[in-house]
């Protein structure tokens, strides 16, 4: 089976489990390390304790109106505006947002908990957006980190939903303009977080570059594939 199932049920481990019962090979990770990529605090915890830096996050379940204030006044204690409000468990940056007051903030927490009821507020982090691929053979010698590629949206604050599918949203340069030391360092973190989530075949981690240092925000199991795409690019660059 090739895998091109984003988010829920495909990214998540789901169909990986299916396929397995069924003994049916696939592509990809097994559904541990996929269940564990998709999970953005677990993941996060993975990253920091092998010496990735991660942003400041904080994690909440919003299942009713005083979780949501509660959230909200933790929110207000811990972090300065602007604040990033996530789901802790969707990709394709669906219910994202970058709060830049109270009202936003409110606006922020109701969106993402349509969505989820798991829910991250982050740092924000000022920086240049960039992602890198990885790839590997099913064992650890393979493992092999594709070319950079920056992504600078034409009309979004960061890489939102829109930013990423439609066409000329963002302008995409593979392989980045990047000094030789940072390309190492972000390869380098690339490869980190491939292994230490115990990714297999490819995978694709987001990154920003912040004063030449790179922040992991998340490791894609299933990037995409499509013309448009970022892991095709950097294959095809390599």
């Amino acid at each position: 089976a090739l895998i091109a199932m984003h988010g829920t049920y495909g990214e998540d481990g789901t169909v990986q489990q299916l396929l397995e019962d069924a003994g049916i090979p696939y592509t990809g990770s097994n559904p541990a390390a996929s269940a564990l990529a998709m999970d953005k605090v677990r993941s996060a915890d993975v990253f920091r304790n092998h010496g990735l830096r991660v942003p400041e996050t904080l994690p909440w379940s919003v299942h009713t109106p005083s979780d949501h204030r509660a959230f909200t006044q933790a929110i207000r204690s811990r972090f300065p505006f602007p604040v990033v409000v996530k789901p802790s468990n969707l990709g394709s940056s669906i219910g994202v947002a970058i709060a830049a007051d109270e009202r936003t903030l409110e606006e922020a927490i109701t969106a993402a908990a349509r969505v989820s009821t798991s829910l991250i507020a982050q740092e924000y982090l000022r920086g240049r957006e960039v992602t890198c691929g990885v790839l590997d053979d099913g064992d650890a010698a393979s493992v092999r980190a594709l070319p950079i590629t920056e992504i600078i949206p034409q009309h979004a604050s960061f890489f939102d939903y829109t930013a990423k599918y439609a066409p000329g949203a963002s302008r995409e340069i593979t392989p980045a303009m990047l000094s030789s030391t940072i390309t190492a360092a972000i390869q380098a973190a690339a490869i980190t977080a491939h292994r230490c989530l115990g990714c297999t075949g490819v995978s694709r981690t987001d990154m920003i570059l912040v004063e030449d240092v790179p922040y992991v925000l998340e490791t894609n199991t299933i990037p995409g594939l499509t013309a448009a795409s970022l892991l095709p690019q950097a294959a095809a660059d390599a």
